[in-house]
């Protein structure tokens, strides 16, 4: 096996359990246990997992700390520094060194040098450049930082810092979420549906931003701006926006798992976007005769099937699932919504069930499908609740289960 670049040649592939559907022998089964085994020896692998409940941790505390900043109140008279407060501002400022901005020391406090960094950052990206970060943009760029730190040296990050150091980095994240390509130019449909300026203003979706109906980056463009307006993420409660929180819910779980695949990426030799994405293709066909069946079989069933196909495929188990996850954040990047749902379902077959939510989610807003009812859409956010401490994949914390439980209760 060419220990370098795989994925190997097709293992051939049948399914004999009733009803699952019939899987064509050259459908690239090996490419999802090959591409792993054949690139990382035991040590990186190891590696890999404790670098993974390291990210997982780093996210999920960004996430708490960006509710709490929505939820605390201001001090009415502040005699003591937050120590809350004053973490977050030392993650801004790490996170703006970390890209060039020069914040003078890391300490917590956002003073003028800072609040001059921050203004330079909101230009570069294209904001108001106002020296104070609002909730979404302060999201961004911690988020970006804690990708930046896996993607050093992975294609084409690697070969973007080489060129334009690590602001062509953290250029080329914010492309990505404008759903443009990462190698510059206009791309995806942001310019002509977003407007600038102050996002407290009515934003107004045209058709091709409408659930299932074009990029998730813009649908997730578009999710951050209401968000903004509404002056900061929907809350468990008696009462809520449902459709704007799983939109939420669906761009958090989104943006994670592409920084999940670049943790991946930076443990195996380097493989080309275009490589990458090309064999990442074959999860679409391997996957398509379970993606038709979400709407009239049950996860348990589709599930057994999937395994079982698995197994006939002589591929392990946990290659097919770090796999499968390095794919999902590759079509979350490239903008392949049948890409994504299929390396979804197939993490979530292969035992990690908390990837159960984003099937739901692609069920409910109709990224690579047709949008489901409720009674395909809320089995699969149940099982992914049924995920231990909810912490295995995509973030999962105590503020975001709460969300998601109540989407099966309203």
């Amino acid at each position: 096996m060419n220990m370098r670049y795989v994925p190997a040649v097709v293992t051939a592939l049948s399914v004999s359990v009733v009803p699952a559907p019939q899987v064509r022998a050259d459908s690239g089964w090996a490419f999802l246990g090959g591409i792993i085994a054949g690139s990382v020896v035991a040590h990186n692998a190891a590696t890999l997992a404790a670098r993974q409940e390291m990210y997982d941790r780093e996210a999920t505390a960004s996430y708490v700390r960006q509710q709490r900043a929505l939820m605390d109140p201001p001090p009415a008279t502040a005699v003591m520094p937050d120590p809350a407060v004053s973490s977050r501002d030392a993650d801004v400022q790490a996170a703006l060194s970390f890209f060039g901005y020069a914040v003078g020391r890391v300490d917590g406090v956002l003073g003028r040098q800072s609040r001059a960094a921050i203004a330079q950052f909101q230009q570069d990206m294209g904001w108001t450049a106002t020296g104070t970060l609002g909730v979404q943009e302060e999201a961004f760029l911690i988020d970006a930082h804690q990708r930046g730190e896996a993607a050093l040296t992975v294609p084409p990050y690697n070969e973007i810092v080489a060129s334009q150091g690590r602001k062509g980095l953290l250029e080329a994240f914010r492309r990505e979420e404008l759903g443009q390509p990462v190698g510059g130019g206009q791309g995806g449909l942001i310019a002509e549906i977003l407007p600038a300026g102050d996002a407290s203003q009515p934003v107004h979706v045209l058709a091709s931003t409408e659930p299932g109906k074009g990029s998730m980056a813009a649908f997730c463009k578009v999710t951050a701006q209401r968000t903004e307006a509404n002056g900061g993420t929907v809350q468990p409660g008696p009462e809520i926006d449902m459709p704007q929180a799983m939109g939420e819910q669906f761009c958090w779980a989104r943006r994670f798992a592409i920084g999940d695949t670049a943790l991946v990426e930076s443990s195996i030799p380097p493989l080309s976007p275009e490589q990458l994405a090309a064999d990442c293709g074959s999860v679409t066909g391997i996957m398509a005769p379970f993606v038709a069946q979400l709407e009239r079989e049950t996860p348990r069933r589709i599930i057994a099937q999937i395994k079982s196909a698995q197994k006939e495929s002589g591929e392990r188990r946990e290659m097919v699932s770090l796999a499968a996850r390095l794919c999902l954040g590759t079509a979350y990047r490239i903008e392949d919504p049948d890409m994504a749902l299929g390396a979804a379902l197939l993490v979530t077959a292969m035992g990690q069930i908390g990837y159960g939510e984003m099937v739901s989610h692609h069920l409910r807003q109709g990224f690579g499908t047709a949008p489901a009812g409720s009674l395909a859409i809320e089995p699969w956010m149940d099982l992914a609740l049924q995920s231990p401490e909810g912490t295995e994949a995509l973030g999962q914390n105590l503020l975001r289960l709460g969300v998601l439980r109540q989407s099966l209760e309203s």
